[in-house]
């Protein structure tokens, strides 16, 4: 089976180990974090999806808001691609919650 992904008007990324490399062991908001890096692809991907469908990402990170997420992002060069950052301490749940997805 073939997707056609110019019927997606938008994605949901996930952070760790999907866009973002998930370092075990640090604490604090993301945006603070010593090493952030990028997932090999990640870039090409979000690309790939272009400007015109809308691309967010969806964490359950519970120390760092959604403007910790993008300028994290920033940091490795992602923060273009994306428009919207969810994290579970802003929305008061978690993935794979329904709510939060709501």
């Amino acid at each position: 089976m073939t997707l056609d992904w110019g019927r997606f008007r938008g994605v949901v990324w996930d952070w760790g180990d999907t866009l973002m490399r998930d370092h075990p062991g640090q604490a604090g908001p993301m945006v603070g974090w010593p090493r952030v890096d990028a997932m090999p692809g990640a870039a090409e991907a979000l690309a790939a999806f272009g400007a015109s469908r809308v691309q967010c990402v969806a964490t359950n990170a519970t120390e760092s808001s959604g403007e910790d997420v993008a300028e994290a992002l920033a940091r490795v060069g992602l923060r273009k691609y994306l428009s919207h950052f969810l994290t579970s301490r802003e929305l008061g749940t978690s993935k794979p919650d329904p709510g939060f997805f709501r």
